[in-house]
């Protein structure tokens, strides 16, 4: 029998005390195997936080956020999306390689009724992607309410390193929400809103207020996900533990790198290998987002971007059974070269404050639909460089390739971790500037690049590359 049916990993689950929600103790089994064609339907519906707490949301199958996506290198994927909203919606398939007519472009939208098959192979590396809407003016309001999922990928070379699984391999989507007292998402973003990206003081994790996670005296795979509108996230822990970075947005590293936290802007992922081998029965190790410094003209008061959060609470309560270590050495990824681009192209990111549309700008661009901005052709290495001219944060997100982090600010020295392999998304601090080296190998067609502060996106900070 055909494994058609998905099994929710980051759907709303019972409740283990008040104000207490319990995840999923880990990723769902299902594959999406050649030939199957499972559905995605999204509809409006009421999602629970427990505790009383419940909200209106988008549901994906009738569940609050979309069912985890396990596939293969190398599989043909054919997916039915229904849009049983009653506005346009569609499927961004973020941090994969498909075609144009298949990556969720604003002019590919779904309208309210209709349906869609999205049908690709999956070239992409071991790792973790993801998905999300990305209807034009829509974006961050649909991917806000719920309509966004988990897309992993695994391949014989990554189950040859023993890395933790079934239960020890535990995708965790971050976001950040306001709520009422009820516990009703509130989205309706005002001026400054637009500005600062919509940010708020709840935070959730696979959509549940006040997180736990039971785990094992063991060796654990967490997949960092942050899925939020605008907020950076600094993930690390309270005691202060140091844990492993094996996997960027492109998938695995080449070697497993020693870190106390990782940055990570909407969009962006990072898979940690963190071990509560020493940790007593009984012990409650809390994941938070870290405070770190953030100064500008747009820090919005009420919800300060660089605060201080804990995320989720992991309950240590079953001895060791499981015996997984942390790999010497992981996969190994091509290095682009600079020497070997045969172009440069310089993007600036500015704010027009006097726009009605399109205050975010990309080299003083606003979006607009069908017109082509950028030229590429297929195959060839280019230099692209970011200068952020303002001071708020930019990250900026590439469809249709992976790109390698050159420099920050002109300095190799000043890369991070999570700057390390293959990227999608990267960020951009007040004033800063980023090389990057980009080449689309795979597809030609209209792709887009943009900021993933989702509201900036909204606003118009989006240009259409043309790959030839």
């Amino acid at each position: 029998m055909k494994r058609r049916d998905f099994l929710k990993t980051i759907g709303v689950g019972a409740i283990a005390a008040p104000v207490v929600a319990s995840l999923l103790s880990s990723c769902d089994s299902s594959v999406i195997a050649p030939g199957d064609s499972p559905a995605i339907t999204i509809s409006n519906g009421t999602m629970s936080l427990g505790a009383g707490l419940s909200s209106t949301a988008i549901l994906t199958n009738g569940a609050f956020l979309g069912p985890t996506i396990r596939a293969r290198s190398g599989e043909n994927i054919s997916i039915k999306f229904q849009n049983d909203l009653s506005e346009i919606s569609n499927i961004h398939w973020h941090g994969l390689t498909v075609p144009a007519g298949m990556d969720g472009h604003p002019m590919d939208a779904v309208a309210a009724g209709a349906s869609f098959t999205y049908s690709f192979d999956v070239v992409d590396r071991p790792g973790t992607y993801w998905y999300h809407a990305h209807p034009d003016m829509l974006t961050a309001k649909q991917a806000y309410m719920g309509h966004a999922g988990f897309f992993l990928i695994g391949s014989a070379e990554e189950d040859a390193l023993g890395l933790p699984t079934g239960p020890n391999d535990v995708p965790l989507l971050l976001q950040d929400k306001r709520l009422d007292a009820g516990g009703q998402m509130l989205y309706a973003p005002a001026r400054f809103d637009k500005i600062t990206g919509w940010l708020g003081n709840d935070m959730v994790v696979n959509g549940k207020k006040n997180a736990t996670q039971s785990v094992a005296q063991e060796l654990y795979r967490l997949r960092l996900l942050n899925g939020s509108n605008a907020r950076v996230f600094k993930v690390g822990f309270a005691d202060g533990r140091m844990f492993h970075l094996i996997a960027n947005d492109g998938g695995l590293l080449d070697v497993p790198v020693q870190v106390d936290h990782v940055f990570l802007s909407s969009g962006e992922r990072a898979d940690i290998l963190v071990s509560f081998e020493s940790d007593a029965i009984g012990a409650s190790p809390v994941l938070k987002t870290l405070p770190f410094p953030f100064v500008s003209d747009h820090q919005n008061d009420n919800y300060p971007q660089g605060a201080e959060y804990d995320l989720m609470t992991f309950t240590v309560d079953k001895p060791k059974t499981n015996t997984y270590t942390v790999p010497a050495a992981l996969l190994p990824y091509e290095r682009l070269d600079v020497a070997n681009a045969v172009g440069t192209k310089y993007f600036q990111l500015t704010m027009d404050h006097d726009a009605t549309y399109g205050m975010h700008r990309i080299n003083n661009l606003a979006f607009e639909m069908h017109r082509k901005d950028f030229t590429i052709k297929l195959g060839e290495l280019e230099v692209w460089e970011f200068e952020n001219q303002g001071d708020s944060i930019h990250n900026m997100h590439v469809h249709g390739t992976q790109f390698q982090i050159v420099e920050r600010n002109f300095n190799v020295s000043n890369l991070t971790p999570t700057d390390r392999g293959w990227k999608d998304t990267v960020i951009l601090w007040p004033s800063e500037s980023v090389k990057i080296l980009v080449r689309f190998n795979k597809y030609k067609g209209l792709y887009l690049l943009h900021c993933h502060n989702l509201e900036h996106e909204d606003d118009g900070m989006m240009v259409n590359v043309d790959v030839v």
